[in-house]
């Protein structure tokens, strides 16, 4: 576990801690035997991008209030990765994602088990800092990564997801990756921290949004063979 003292400065001032942001990568079902490979290569990049990047190890603590009476928030230690979780719903369930494959993957298919965090069991914590699940359905399987909504936005988030493709891809990290996932990922209150009105930073991910470039690495996330 990682000695982890960080001071937020969100984004929103609520109380509640349990809310995150989820993004889910549908892929058509492969044979089992690629799920293991799958499944040991999320967990390989995972360490990696952790002894990179330990904050995502942590959890979202309210630290009490600033001398402006808004809330304050850390992170603190919690785990030595992201909590990964790995379920099979190939029986139980109804849905068959092959009958549909045609419908550009609506959300309407994403349910309660395809999320690592359900926010409504979450009033007592812990709160991590971000967490994965992949649920093997009939005819697909599905990646969600869950970010918490203190720690960083949907740009944070997926600045986080094209680290950990690399991480998953045995690529080493640029020394702008670096400094960019320190300074502009998450909402770390420090000197280095993007002003608000330019907090997307357009020239770092400008690929996670373009699915036709070469480098749109969500699509193979975790590992090249």
């Amino acid at each position: 576990m990682f000695d982890l003292d960080i001071e937020l400065d969100p984004l929103t001032n609520r109380v509640y801690l349990g809310e995150y942001y989820n993004l889910c990568f549908v892929f058509l079902t492969k044979p089992s035997s690629s799920f293991a490979e799958f499944v040991s290569g999320i967990y390989q990049g995972l360490e990696r991008l952790s002894k990179q990047f330990p904050w995502i190890t942590g959890q979202v603590k309210n630290d009490g209030y600033t001398k402006q009476e808004d809330n304050k928030y850390r992170i603190i230690p919690f785990q030595t990765a992201p909590r990964f979780q790995v379920e099979n719903h190939q029986k139980p369930s109804q849905f068959d994602f092959r009958s549909v494959v045609d419908e550009d993957s609506p959300m309407a298919w994403i349910n309660g088990n395809d999320v690592p965090i359900q926010e409504f069991s979450l009033d007592s914590g812990p709160f991590p800092v971000m967490e994965l699940k992949f649920t093997i359905e009939k005819g697909a399987s599905v990646l969600t990564i869950s970010g918490n909504s203190k720690v960083f936005d949907m740009t944070g988030l997926c600045m986080i997801i094209r680290m950990l493709a690399k991480a998953c891809s045995q690529e080493s990290f640029t020394p702008l990756e670096i400094s960019g996932m320190e300074n502009h990922a998450a909402f770390f209150h420090n000197d280095n921290k993007m002003q608000r009105h330019d907090r997307i930073p357009v020239r770092f991910v400008p690929d996670l949004l373009l699915p036709q470039t070469t480098s749109f690495q969500e699509r193979n996330i975790f590992f090249r063979t």
